[in-house]
């Protein structure tokens, strides 16, 4: 009988003694084979003087590339890039870009309601005829970002794909944000 006082009180018990063990999984016991494997030739020295010890790994082959492997190749040693690539950053320019048109309106438009006195309604005109310009200038941007999109949609693989971009949704945020005065 254990006894509380005893100094065997408080410790866990014994393996034996906590039931039945928990029962590893084929793949575990494999890894387990694996890394004793490895451990053992670390031990024995065989990973020592290895060829290329030291030196960084030569990760030019794509195994993936298929037959597309010299054409990678080519734009890699000439610092390119696919097409696929290119598109999506050019994607990503032309959305930044329309993003600007909206902040650059909003600034404008901040400043010019912000006008009191006499020159309230020439600042209400030119904010009309500011708002007409941006709201071309961003669906122009957003039909051209949608062009690009589906052109990379459709030559890049899936990994790449964009989720298209619905200008008509777009624009009428435009207009719920920059209402006609």
């Amino acid at each position: 009988m254990n006894n509380p006082t005893s100094p065997e009180a408080g410790k866990a018990p014994a393996p034996d003694e906590q039931g039945p063990q928990k029962r590893k999984t084929p793949l575990q016991r494999w890894a387990d084979l694996v890394d004793e494997q490895i451990r053992e030739a670390q031990e024995r020295g065989d990973f020592d003087n290895l060829p290329g010890a030291g030196k960084p790994l030569n990760l030019d082959d794509n195994p993936y590339a298929g037959d597309r492997a010299l054409a990678f190749h080519l734009l890699k040693q000439n610092d390119l890039l696919p097409r696929e690539l290119d598109i999506g950053r050019e994607v990503d320019a032309e959305l930044a870009r329309a993003e600007q048109v909206l902040a650059e309106l909003r600034r404008q438009r901040d400043w010019l309601l912000g006008q009191r006195g006499p020159g309230r309604e020439r600042a209400r005109a030119t904010y009309a005829r500011l708002r007409g310009e941006h709201a071309a200038r961003y669906e122009q941007a957003l039909r051209q970002v949608h062009s690009k999109m589906l052109t990379l949609n459709i030559i890049a693989p899936s990994t790449l794909h964009r989720p298209m971009i619905d200008v008509e949704a777009h624009m009428r945020a435009f207009q719920r944000e920059f209402p006609p005065l």
